[in-house]
């Protein structure tokens, strides 16, 4: 170890054996703005360079603090040179001989290029990495060992024996990959479990009429668990056995997967779990809701999906420009005016767009769906954000064809007034012309002058569904309207909304794993209302809220910085 750290750690640690931790278990989460957190020491193992750090959002890869907390350990592997390395140990702790350190570690996946990016783990009876004892080590990628599916935070728990005053020490080691992320670090002076397993999330709850239900159960537990766990399921007074079965999970969330037969338009259920571990700690979960809306689209798009175009969509346009459709999250734009916005996806997390080519390349951008027959009377429904009526030329169409090759203006951005069209309401197009017809439809940008666009194109939540099943929706769902503003927000969010008749409202916010954590009601008059919502104690991330009146229900999205 560097001389140059000598007198401050030996300071450090005749500190520590005057205020060890004593009482366990003892947790870490790095929600404090100081950083190392009190007791804590971190450096790096060459003086000048990069050490750990304390961020609340990840890039490179993105990542949000684990189970959505304020905040995480960073070392920045991705801006340091391979071979670099910082240690973050913890205070001094007062162990036994039977003691389990755990900690989420954030597993990545870089496309281009998967390096050995690792956390090595160790504990010492002095704060300092001379005759440390190696727990294990840890890469960062996901196709190294340990070996994990997927992209996500995993648990890695570690038992061991160290009857006096000890220290954890975290080393990163970087190989010039992608960053690393470290958070809830938890140290117990006894490793026997008695808690039974938690539900941590549930997805899948919500389908359209007479669709499988897939449910993907996500269970938190320190000890091991079985390969299935039962449900039950209460729908229209019936009680239905659901067989979950474990496809992944060995450090702390374990994923279970199991299926609902469809069921008809607007059937409600619940569902609960009998939650057991392998050693016998065993309890009910709460009961979660179950619902199957509405008729499946002929096309529905929402840009989820990892890869961009989706399946079957294609994308073409000039070949200069770099700047053509692709998929993004939430967007600062700036536009040719210098007129800032930010551009938040309507549903989701993801958006299609095209931006504007600020350098000056030529563009004429298409992006194309897959052919859709059309088998009955429908209608195309999306969202955008666009410039209507560009005064600097930029054409924005909608177009479609039967044949692939000659194209009919469904719909222009020029018929509108000039303004900006910011995801206020659906954009609702009949296509009954096209009954018995394999279709494509295109969203077209490009300039008049043959030159670059002026402004960026935003589209989202792209939908073709039959005229009667559209008509239903808008009848019983789409009649209370509410905007967000601002929105991303850091402190105070404003919902404003128009009632067509005096009523109660119920609003409801959830957070990024589905639960609750606002529910109020108030009564309004009819007209324009608003509530003020103040949210600088959530955590930043994704939030979804509902609100039901009278006049029906509205879903939306929420964005915290």
């Amino acid at each position: 170890m560097k001389q140059f750290y000598f007198l401050s750690l030996l300071l450090i640690f005749c500190l520590g054996l005057q205020s060890q931790i004593t009482d366990f278990p003892y947790t870490e989460g790095f929600e404090e703005s100081v950083f190392p957190p009190d007791g804590w020491i971190g450096y790096p193992l060459v003086e000048g360079d990069r050490e750990f750090e304390r961020v609340t959002v990840g890039e490179w890869p993105d990542c949000l603090p684990h189970d959505g907390s304020t905040a995480m350990a960073q070392y920045n592997s991705f801006n340091a040179q391979a071979g670099d390395g910082a240690v973050l140990i913890s205070p001094a702790l007062a162990l036994t001989d039977d003691n389990v350190l755990r900690f989420w570690f954030f597993r990545s996946e870089d496309p281009s290029n998967n390096r050995r990016d690792r956390i090595e783990v160790y504990y010492n009876v002095t704060p300092d990495l001379e005759g440390a004892i190696l727990l294990d080590s840890i890469n960062r990628a996901i196709n190294f060992y340990p070996v994990v599916p997927f992209e996500d935070w995993y648990q890695y728990s570690f038992e061991f024996s160290s009857p006096q005053s000890t220290y954890i020490i975290f080393k990163a080691v970087s190989a010039y990959g992608w960053k690393m992320f470290l958070d809830d670090v938890v140290v117990e002076t006894n490793s026997i479990d008695v808690n039974p397993p938690e539900v941590i999330a549930l997805e899948g709850t919500q389908v359209y009429a007479h669709q499988q239900m897939n449910l993907t159960l996500r269970v938190r537990d320190q000890s091991s668990m079985p390969e299935t766990l039962d449900g039950e399921a209460l729908i229209d007074g019936n009680t239905l056995d659901v067989l979950m079965t474990k496809t992944s999970g060995t450090q702390g969330d374990f994923i279970y997967e199991g299926t609902l037969a469809g069921q008809p338009d607007h059937t409600e259920g619940e569902i609960r779990f009998w939650l057991t571990d392998n050693i016998g700690n065993a309890t009910w979960s709460d009961s979660y809701p179950l619902h199957w809306d509405w008729v499946q689209p002929m096309l529905e798009e929402g840009f989820e999906g990892e890869d961009f175009p989706p399946e079957n969509w294609e994308v073409t346009g000039k070949p200069l420009t770099w700047l053509t459709w692709d998929d993004y999250g939430v967007v600062y734009y700036t536009d040719s005016d210098a007129v800032e916005y930010v551009v938040t996806p309507p549903e989701g997390e993801r958006q299609a767009a095209v931006e504007w080519d600020f350098t000056g390349n030529a563009q004429d951008e298409w992006m194309i769906s897959p052919i859709v027959a059309i088998t009955q009377e429908a209608v195309l429904t999306f969202k955008t954000f666009v410039r209507l009526n560009s005064y600097d030329y930029d054409d924005y169409f909608v177009k479609i064809t039967t044949d692939g090759y000659s194209w009919t203006t469904l719909w222009s951005a020029a018929d509108y007034p000039a303004g900006v069209s910011s995801y206020d309401e659906d954009i609702s197009l009949n296509l009954d012309g096209y009954v018995g017809e394999d279709i494509r439809i295109a969203w077209q940008a490009s300039n008049q002058m043959g030159t670059n666009l002026w402004y960026s194109w935003f589209v989202d939540d792209v939908k073709i569904r039959a005229s009667d099943t559209l008509v239903g929706i808008q009848e019983k769902i789409v009649t209370l309207d509410c905007q967000a503003y601002p929105n991303p927000f850091q402190q105070l969010v404003h919902l404003n909304f128009y009632l067509e008749q005096s009523s109660r409202v119920m609003l409801s916010v959830f957070d990024h794993q589905g639960k609750c954590i606002l529910n109020k009601e108030s009564y309004f008059t009819k007209g324009n209302q608003s509530v003020a919502l103040d949210g600088s104690t959530w955590m930043p991330g994704f939030y979804t809220y509902r609100m039901s009146s009278k006049d029906g229900c509205f879903t939306g999205k929420l964005v915290r910085r």
